[in-house]
């Protein structure tokens, strides 16, 4: 799904992978495309590779809440390893990170991060070298957060509204019909909230 910053849907498309956007992409002009600054998404590296192929001016933001829960089943996995060598106390480096999101200034975020990564593909701990790596690589997205406060809370919002959908019409066999529904409802949404605004101009 592809929403604006307000909750408003502009697209649905088929699967998880690149392609999935396509039919997103080939819908703008070119003065739509250049207007796009910022795309806030979650670490998928089709999606960042689609941002970058299409919009390659736009700076992309992963969503900090997804960062965490990946941290978190990191240290899930840690730990079960660590409670079958009988040692269930053992630390494991994810509150070091999760500390970068306290942080103010985006150049000491960043080198949080470096240090974070450092230390933990040191650590020796499996689940979290490859976290490390894979975030040093996205050193520029990762810390976008502190540059545009993005989070994918429009999208969660937008799947609950698709769980509430399915519920209220027993599933949706057409994608047509579900963007036609999503857009019923959000641009509904928009208006309602633009409505005071206009009242007072």
């Amino acid at each position: 799904m592809v929403s604006d910053k307000h909750g408003q849907l502009l697209y649905i498309g088929k699967g998880k992978g690149q392609g999935a956007l396509k039919g997103f992409f080939d819908m703008l002009t070119e003065q739509q495309g250049s207007a796009i600054k910022v795309v806030g998404a979650d670490r998928s590296n089709a999606y960042t590779k689609a941002v970058e192929e299409h919009l390659p001016h736009a700076d992309i933001c992963y969503d900090h809440f997804h960062i965490v829960q990946n941290l978190n089943d990191a240290v899930t996995r840690v730990r079960r390893a660590e409670f079958k060598r009988n040692d269930p106390g053992s630390k494991v480096p994810k509150e070091d990170l999760r500390h970068m999101y306290t942080l103010k200034d985006e150049q000491e975020a960043a080198r949080h991060l470096a240090n974070w990564a450092k230390m933990a593909g040191e650590s020796g701990l499996k689940p979290f070298v490859t976290p490390a790596k894979t975030l040093s690589a996205q050193a520029r997205a990762v810390p976008g957060y502190f540059r545009h406060g993005l989070t994918s809370g429009v999208i969660e919002g937008l799947n609950s509204k698709i769980a509430k959908i399915q519920f209220q019409v027993r599933g949706i066999s057409s994608i047509r019909l579900l963007y036609l529904k999503l857009r019923e409802s959000t641009c509904k949404e928009f208006r309602e909230r633009l409505m005071p605004i206009c009242a007072q101009s």
